[in-house]
């Protein structure tokens, strides 16, 4: 969930909008949504963004594959 919501917010920001009706009234733009958004404006902010994005992916999986492996035990 963490995650999600990461990378929503921050692919909205990379987007360069202010405006969350933007979105709706543009709804047919998906690169507003998604990790597109941060490599279309590539600069510092966004590359960090990127980045954490990516490691709380990993982290996500890992944590996942731990609760999949418990579950099989338990």
């Amino acid at each position: 969930m963490v995650y999600g919501i990461y990378a929503l917010v921050t692919n909205i920001m990379s987007a360069g909008v202010t405006n969350l009706d933007a979105i709706v009234a543009n709804y047919t733009d998906v690169l507003i949504l998604s990790l597109g958004a941060k490599q279309l404006n590539i600069n510092t902010e966004n590359e960090t963004y990127y980045y954490i994005q990516c490691w709380l992916g990993v982290a996500a999986i890992a944590i996942w594959i731990v609760t999949f492996i418990l579950l099989k035990y338990l």
